[in-house]
């Protein structure tokens, strides 16, 4: 009887740990995060403002003895280019520029005409453009004369300057000679601008022979304008 009593009450106690496991209620801890008022570091950035550039062709006057009345002469054509930048960036511009030599008026075979293109930064050359011709007027056999030119001579301030193009012969007068002289720069161009003066040369040759039937003829030389202008922004 009393291992009997010993089991019941064993039972009962486990009943009743069981009944107070089920409805018990365990305590806990919560944390919370509570926010403020503050800024970080504020970084700005700002598309950079581009200017505008632009490189233009003018006539600049032709000074002086350019004569090409007679075998022998020279003349010298002249243009001024310059670069503007509109804004605080530096640039570097490129450009080509062009220049035709028309001879087409002459027909004479022994004729011949040379040029050189050169140029010259930061100032134009100053005075004669052409100087030292001699005139000659020499008796020939028969009663007839010579007319010629000696010791034409560019200006030193010219041929001192870097030939963009150098000397180039023309014998073929049928049609204009135009070239034209690539990949000219001026580098690091601010709003003060850049300028730069340009002149081709052009002599008429003294063949020695006679060359009256050029008389009465035109050459003209000129710088006729500018093609592919660039501009590149020089980072600093």
């Amino acid at each position: 009887m009393e291992k009997k009593n010993t089991i019941l009450l064993t039972v009962i106690a486990v009943a009743t740990l069981l009944v107070a496991v089920v409805g018990a209620t365990f305590a806990y801890f919560t944390a919370t995060a509570t926010t403020g008022e503050g800024t970080g570091t504020a970084e700005t950035g700002t598309t950079e403002q581009l200017g505008s550039t632009n490189i233009n062709m003018a006539t600049t006057a032709t000074q002086g003895a350019s004569d090409m009345k007679y075998p022998g002469g020279m003349m010298v054509a002249a243009a001024e280019v310059s670069a503007t930048v509109t804004g605080d960036q530096t640039y570097d511009m490129t450009y080509d520029v062009k220049v035709k030599v028309d001879t087409s008026a002459l027909i004479g075979s022994e004729s011949v005409i040379k040029y050189t293109v050169y140029r010259v930064d930061t100032t134009p050359v100053s005075g004669d453009l052409v100087s030292g011709c001699t005139y000659h007027e020499d008796d020939l056999s028969g009663g007839s004369k010579k007319y010629y030119y000696t010791g034409c001579t560019a200006a030193t301030g010219i041929t001192t300057g870097t030939a963009v193009k150098t000397e180039t012969q023309i014998t073929e007068h049928t049609d204009a000679t135009e070239i034209t002289i690539t990949d000219q720069k001026f580098s690091n161009v601010t709003n003060a601008g850049a300028k730069a003066y340009y002149y081709v040369v052009v002599s008429y040759e003294n063949s020695e022979s006679d060359q009256t039937t050029d008389s009465g003829k035109t050459i003209t030389a000129q710088f006729t304008g500018l093609t592919n202008g660039r501009a590149t922004l020089v980072q600093e």
